[in-house]
């Protein structure tokens, strides 16, 4: 497992006790580094408002992100979101 994983598995693991501050701050972190799925997580926490603010705007940034890099999750969620 690399450290990527492993820091991704504990933020998960912070979620899931709804300790959701602490696992946007991982998500973020592995996020800018270019990690799809933790910036799926991401999206998700600004979409619905775990752990930060719900904010529309970072949340499309990060599932732009996320789908640029072919998560389709992601580009279903814009498309919902853009109403397409």
């Amino acid at each position: 497992m690399t450290e990527e994983e492993r820091l991704l598995e504990r933020a998960k693991e912070h979620c899931k006790a709804k300790e959701y501050d602490v696992a946007v701050k991982i998500f973020d972190d592995l996020a800018r580094r270019g990690h799809v799925e933790a910036q799926c997580l991401l999206d998700n926490c600004f979409y619905f408002g775990l752990g930060v603010a719900h904010d529309y705007g970072k949340a499309v940034y990060w599932f732009t992100k996320a789908a640029e890099q072919g998560d389709e999750k992601a580009k279903q969620m814009l498309e919902e979101i853009r109403g397409y």
